[in-house]
């Protein structure tokens, strides 16, 4: 009877240890399996898209007078005197604010796009400048100018790197704006005067640095720094007493500094 029972526990004993190993056999023929690595997504700058910005403009402005013909009233070395009286320096300044609207191509970092904006700027400055008449003795001549701007609008490409969401550009392009100039003449012990003015719209360029930061796939913030160089004006007017006669001439030009913010939304 011991002997029976004896040989029934190794049977069960044998099972157990039979079990045990078929399930680890088991685990060995199917091994854990980690997940699949899914790469982050990166943002994706291409598209339109469209916004508005607001910032401010600073800029120079090189004025100058010259009799472009003596008549019968500049005698000697008084268009020397004239000239010294309109030479000048301003510099204009103001708030601009405005849209714009573009498309970006993006390949790997490299994003690529074109851009146009339109803006309204108030830039303005006056000068006065004065010299005295080497002939009459008493007079002086007195030489006001003034040059303003109310709008600009630029069409640029732009090219830069994408840190992801955050893009870093360079930009540069054509700009147009319509610029008034105004120049005129008088003296201070005759009765001699005359002015003229222009407002032409003129073509320059423009050029400058940005930084861009999406904030969700639709919306994103700038910063840019832009250069603005517009084409040189000038106006010719006469300048008389009532009887005796002359002609002058003043020409100014226009470089603009402007910083501004802007929001866009791709669609």
């Amino acid at each position: 009877m011991h002997l029976k029972s004896l040989r029934v526990s190794m049977i069960v004993s044998a099972a157990i240890l039979l079990s045990a190993f078929a399930a680890h056999a088991a685990d060995l023929q199917a091994p854990y399996k980690a997940p699949a690595y899914v790469a982050p997504a990166i943002f994706d700058w291409t598209g339109y898209y469209a916004g508005f910005n607001a910032g401010y403009g600073f800029g120079k402005s090189d004025d100058s007078v010259v009799v472009t013909n003596p008549g019968t009233w500049f005698v000697g070395a008084e268009p020397a005197a004239v000239a010294a009286a309109g030479a000048a320096s301003q510099s204009p300044k103001g708030f601009l604010g405005g849209v714009q609207a573009g498309y970006n191509w993006q390949w790997g970092h490299i994003v690529a796009g074109l851009e146009a904006d339109f803006d309204y700027m108030g830039l303005k400055a006056s000068t006065t400048g004065t010299a005295a008449d080497p002939v009459v003795v008493g007079n002086s001549y007195v030489i006001s100018q003034e040059i303003k701007t109310n709008w600009l609008g630029t069409a640029r490409p732009r090219i830069g790197w994408a840190f992801d969401n955050f893009l870093v550009y360079a930009t540069g392009g054509v700009a147009v704006s319509q610029i008034k100039y105004t120049s005129s003449h008088s003296e201070t012990a005759t009765a001699a005067a005359g002015s003229g003015s222009t407002n032409p719209i003129k073509m320059g360029w423009v050029a400058g640095l940005g930084v861009e930061w999406a904030w969700s796939q639709r919306w994103s913030v700038k910063a840019e720094y832009l250069y603005t160089r517009i084409a040189s004006v000038s106006t010719d007017y006469g300048v008389n007493n009532g009887v005796l006669t002359a002609s002058e001439g003043g020409a100014a030009n226009l470089n603009i500094n402007i910083a501004r913010l802007g929001v866009n939304y791709r669609f």
